[in-house]
C-alpha cells in the first residue's frame, strides 16, 4: 500500500521549480500537498502555519449543522437511533467535502484562463455563479494578470506556499487570493501576507498591497477586500509569531 500511495504522490508531482537564481529548486505534490526543497521533505507551508490559528466559529458551525440534521429527522417522525446521531457527527465533513470539490472547480477555472487555456464553462450551478463573478471581476477592473498559482518561498524563514494570481490594477502591482469561502477571515490576510514577503524576497519585486477576491459559490456575491504595504508588514509580523509556533509543535509532536 505505502508502494502504490507513493507512485501515485509521485505521479501527481505537477509543479517544479528553481528560485534564488537557481540555488533552491522545489518540488509541489499536488496528491499529497507537499514539498521539497533541494530534496529535504518537512518544510511547513504558509496554509500548515496559519491552520494553527483556533477557529471557533467552525466549532458552532459543526455544532449547527449536527443539530439541523437531527432535527430535520426529529420533525420528518424519523427515531433518533446512534447510528443517526453518528451521522450527524459526520456532516460538517460532508460539507466541507462537498464545498472543496466547487471551490477547486472554481479554483481552476481561474488558474486555466489567466494561462490563456480558455476553459470551459462548468455545469454545476454552484461553480458556475463563482467562475461568473470572477469573469465579471477580470472585465470591470481590467486586470492584467502576471502569474497564476506562483511557487514562492523564503530562504530567510524557511516557509514555503502557492500564491494565487499576481496582477496589474490601475498601473499598480497585487498579490492576488481567491476564496469561495463562506466568508473572507482575518487568517487570510496572514496567508496573503506570507506570500507576497516571500516573493519580494526572492524576485526584489514590489507590490502596492494584497486583494482577496471572494467568490461566493452560493449566490455568486462577489467581495473585495484589500490590505495596504503597510497593513500587510503589520499582518507578516503576526504571520511570523504563528511559523515559531507551527516550529515548536514539530518539534513537540
Amino acid at each position: 500500500i505505502k508502494k502504490m500511495l507513493n507512485k501515485k504522490n509521485n505521479m501527481a508531482t505537477n509543479k517544479k521549480i528553481t528560485l534564488y537564481k537557481g540555488k533552491i529548486e522545489i518540488e509541489f505534490f499536488e496528491g499529497s500537498h507537499r514539498y521539497t526543497i533541494n530534496g529535504k521533505s518537512g518544510i511547513p507551508s504558509v496554509t500548515a502555519i496559519t491552520g494553527v490559528l483556533n477557529k471557533p466559529a467552525l466549532v458552532f458551525w459543526s455544532a449547527n449543522l449536527a443539530k439541523d440534521f437531527l432535527l430535520q429527522h426529529l420533525n420528518a417522525g424519523t427515531q433518533i437511533t446512534e447510528e443517526l446521531i453518528i451521522d450527524a457527527a459526520k456532516q460538517h465533513t460532508i460539507r466541507k467535502e462537498q464545498a472543496a470539490i466547487s471551490g477547486t472547480k472554481v479554483h481552476t477555472f481561474a488558474e486555466e484562463y489567466i494561462k490563456g487555456k480558455k476553459p470551459e464553462m462548468p455545469e454545476e450551478e454552484e461553480v458556475i455563479r463563482g467562475v461568473t463573478a470572477f469573469l465579471d471581476w477580470v472585465k470591470n477592473q481590467k486586470v492584467k494578470f502576471e502569474a497564476s498559482e506562483k511557487i514562492v518561498y523564503s530562504k530567510k524563514y524557511n516557509f514555503v506556499g502557492i500564491a494565487d494570481a499576481i496582477a496589474t490594477i490601475e498601473n499598480q502591482r497585487f498579490l492576488i487570493d481567491f476564496k469561495t469561502s463562506g466568508a473572507i477571515y482575518s487568517e487570510f490576510f496572514l496567508q496573503t501576507s506570507a506570500y507576497l514577503k516571500a516573493d519580494e524576497e526572492e524576485s526584489g519585486k514590489k507590490y502596492h498591497g494584497v486583494k482577496i477576491a471572494r467568490f461566493a459559490k452560493d449566490t455568486g456575491e462577489f467581495e473585495m477586500a484589500d490590505r495596504n504595504m503597510s497593513e500587510v508588514e503589520s499582518d507578516y509580523q503576526a504571520f511570523l509569531g504563528l511559523l515559531e509556533t507551527k516550529k515548536w509543535l514539530m518539534q513537540n509532536s
